[in-house]
């Protein structure tokens, strides 16, 4: 492993460095914390169907990072939003699934 000093030089042991923040040590470290107590998600967003009982049409797939359900929910309403989606439903890691449905008030959870 490298580490930069000062002045863009490179050296092979922290020794040979002159006055290096740890900085940039303590954000991987942050990182890989958050990335351990996070979950990956997998969000599908749809439009509405064009007739009764006919599936909707798969607008976009995303796969993403979160910490907890309600940053996933929030961020996965925002997209939507954004998108003008219809409904999106998020894949979670343990098999179960969740689907939301815009309607009048907002969005409104829907058996999947």
């Amino acid at each position: 492993m490298l580490f930069r000093s000062e002045g863009n030089h490179w050296a092979e042991r922290p020794s040979e460095l002159k006055a290096v923040p740890l900085l940039a040590a303590a954000c991987c470290a942050r990182l890989e914390i958050a990335y351990l107590a996070g979950m990956i998600l997998t969000v599908g967003y749809f439009a509405e169907p064009s007739t009764p009982g006919a599936q909707p049409a798969n607008l976009t797939v995303a796969n993403s990072g979160f910490v907890t359900h309600a940053e996933a929910l929030t961020t996965a309403r925002h997209t939507a939003d954004q998108i003008q989606a219809h409904s999106f439903v998020i894949d979670f890691p343990d098999g179960t699934t969740e689907r939301h449905i815009r309607d009048s008030d907002g969005w409104r959870r829907d058996d999947a």
